[in-house]
C-alpha cells in the first residue's frame, strides 16, 4: 500500500487551506504534515527550475 494513498480520497480543500496555513506559519500545522508539505515545497521548486 502506497504511504499516500489516503490522499487520494481526502478533500482538496481542506488540503489547500492546510498548505495555506503552512505557508504562513510551518509552525502551526503538525509537525508530520510541515514534513509532508516540506517535500511538496522541494519538488515543486525543483519541477519549475528544469522548466
Amino acid at each position: 500500500m502506497d504511504k499516500y494513498s489516503f490522499l487520494n480520497a481526502a478533500h482538496t480543500a481542506y488540503f489547500a487551506d492546510l498548505y495555506d496555513q503552512y505557508l504562513k506559519n510551518p509552525d502551526s500545522v503538525e509537525p508530520s504534515w510541515r514534513a509532508f508539505f516540506q517535500g511538496y515545497d522541494f519538488g515543486f521548486r525543483k519541477l519549475r527550475l528544469r522548466r
